[in-house]
């Protein structure tokens, strides 16, 4: 994720400061070096030995800048970086920088720097709804920071508002997202994207249905993939609940049908549409109303089972102008099969994969497999993070639209 990436991170004085050496290991554990500076306030919540330790690095104050004059200047940090963090931003933090104050080395690094800058405001919630504090946010973002709201949850002062710092894992991925469009063209801008996730149920009673093992995570990742490159994303999901990006529009589903009706209401004016969501291939022809009780001595209770839409192979036969996309899992003839698929259901891309190992696949962070391109082109994926695998994919993609 921040593989050989520099990330300077200013902490300043507020309490959620514990929060820093955990947020340093995450950025450590993605690839990234990470060098800290820290207000004097700072060192009131977390020391300087613990953030040193975890940093693998010596942390900056004020008192180091003065005692080491000749290893240090105030523009070595910020020319090292790839982009700067602050988090958590006190609204003294906010104010200083809003004013371009460059009174401790914090302050400075920040004014010293034309690399993107990260801002994290976490206070008690008074403090931040002040006319004060929210001028010089707008004045911060009018600048080119990116400011990241606060979250509502449980403060110091022992009521839940708005003012708590997201946790570091919501922080590294809002910093991903922040510096991934930075750092790249935004190729799909103007591009629209429909994309399926998850796997659909079909009810047998109120109580119980047929669904399959499919999380949601690879179709989540492909939508927030896309929207990284630029494009207009809506994504079509029976797992609501996974991690969007707030660029992308999220529709809510269960059944084959919903998804398939979800899906037709946008085709004629998508570009790309991805079938990464395991849509059930039947349905109980008579769902029950109340739920089924079992009945003293009946050992068997049998299902009609009815076949539902294809919702890839409809999309086959109606495309005009859109690029469509399938997903093969597959237990067996893994080759065989997807390049069936990809004849059968008039796709321009099936992405293979095998399912039922104990690596990759459904319900797992990683997955590999093998795109096969109607045009012939063959490409092997191979095991990486799903979220690796997505943006492969849609670069992939992109150069053939």
């Amino acid at each position: 994720m921040f593989s050989g990436k520099k990330v300077l991170l200013i902490i300043t004085g507020g309490i959620a400061a514990y929060k820093m050496p955990q947020l340093i290991r995450l950025f450590i554990k993605q690839g990234a070096q990470v060098k800290v500076i820290v207000t004097q306030n700072a060192t009131n919540f977390v020391t300087v030995k613990t953030l040193a330790t975890v940093s693998q690095s010596v942390v900056y104050d004020d008192e180091y800048l003065s005692e080491n004059i000749a290893e240090l200047t105030h523009l070595d940090l910020p020319l090292w970086a790839d982009f700067i963090v602050v988090a958590p931003a006190t609204a003294n933090t906010l104010a200083k920088i809003a004013t371009g104050m460059a009174d401790s080395l914090a302050t400075t690094a920040v004014l010293a720097s034309d690399k993107p800058v990260y801002i994290f405001p976490a206070m008690n919630d008074v403090m931040y709804g002040q006319h004060a504090t929210q001028r010089n946010l707008y004045q911060l973002a009018e600048s080119g920071y990116k400011i990241f709201s606060p979250e509502v949850g449980p403060l110091a002062e022992g009521y839940a508002a708005k003012g708590r710092l997201p946790e570091p894992e919501t922080i590294i991925e809002l910093v991903f997202q922040a510096f991934y469009r930075y750092s790249h063209p935004q190729v799909l801008q103007n591009k629209k994207f429909v994309v399926t996730a998850g796997g659909t149920e079909e009810s047998i009673d109120p109580v119980r249905y047929i669904s399959n093992r499919s999380s949601g995570k690879m179709g989540t990742d492909l939508a927030n993939a896309a929207s990284l490159l630029g494009a207009d994303v809506i994504l079509v999901t029976t797992r609501p609940a996974m991690m969007v990006m707030s660029e992308v529009k999220v529709e809510t589903v269960k059944t084959t049908a919903q998804m398939q009706a979800a899906v037709a209401v946008h085709f004629d004016e998508t570009d790309v549409v991805i079938m990464a969501a395991a849509p059930a291939d039947f349905r109980v022809a008579n769902p029950a109303t109340q739920k089924i009780k079992k009945v003293a001595g009946q050992d068997d209770l049998n299902l009609q089972l009815i076949k539902n839409p294809d919702i890839l192979a409809g999309l086959g036969k109606q495309k005009k102008h859109q690029f469509l996309t399938g997903f093969a899992a597959e237990t067996e003839n893994l080759h065989a099969n997807a390049l069936k698929k990809l004849t059968a259901k008039n796709a321009d891309l099936i992405i293979a994969n095998q399912v039922g190992r104990s690596t990759g696949g459904f319900n797992a962070d990683e997955n590999s497999g093998t795109m096969f391109f109607k045009d012939g082109t063959t490409i092997e994926i191979p095991l990486m993070s799903k979220q690796e695998m997505a943006l492969r994919i849609i670069q992939e993609i992109n150069e053939r639209l």
